[in-house]
C-alpha cells in the first residue's frame, strides 16, 4: 500500500458489511485519514467556513453522535456534539436519527 494513495473508502464499507475485519495497515491508515477529515471539518465550522456544508459533513462523519471534548485553548473546551447540534439548529439543518 503506498504511503501516498488515497484510501479506498468502499473498501472498509464493504469489509464491514461482510463482516470482515480489515487489514492492520489499512484499518490504521483509515482511521488516521478520516480523524483528519473531523478535524477539517470542526475547524471549518469554527471559522463559519461554507457552514453549511461543514456541518452536513459534521454529520456524515457522525460528530453529532461522538462523545468527544475539544480543546479550544488552556481552559477551554467545546463539547463536540452539542455544539454539532447547537449550530445545525441555529442554521435550520435537519440532524439525523
Amino acid at each position: 500500500m503506498g504511503e501516498n494513495k488515497p484510501i479506498n473508502k468502499e473498501y472498509m464499507v464493504a469489509l464491514n458489511l461482510l463482516g470482515v475485519e480489515a487489514p492492520s495497515r489499512f484499518k490504521e491508515k483509515y482511521d488516521s485519514e478520516v480523524r483528519k477529515q473531523k478535524e477539517q471539518v470542526l475547524d471549518q465550522i469554527r471559522s463559519r467556513r461554507n457552514i453549511n456544508q461543514s456541518l452536513g459533513q459534521a454529520l456524515k462523519l457522525g460528530l453529532h453522535q461522538e462523545d468527544r471534548i475539544f480543546q479550544l485553548e488552556p481552559g477551554i473546551t467545546m463539547n463536540v456534539p452539542e455544539y454539532i447540534r447547537g449550530q445545525c439548529k441555529i442554521h435550520n439543518l435537519k440532524i439525523p436519527e
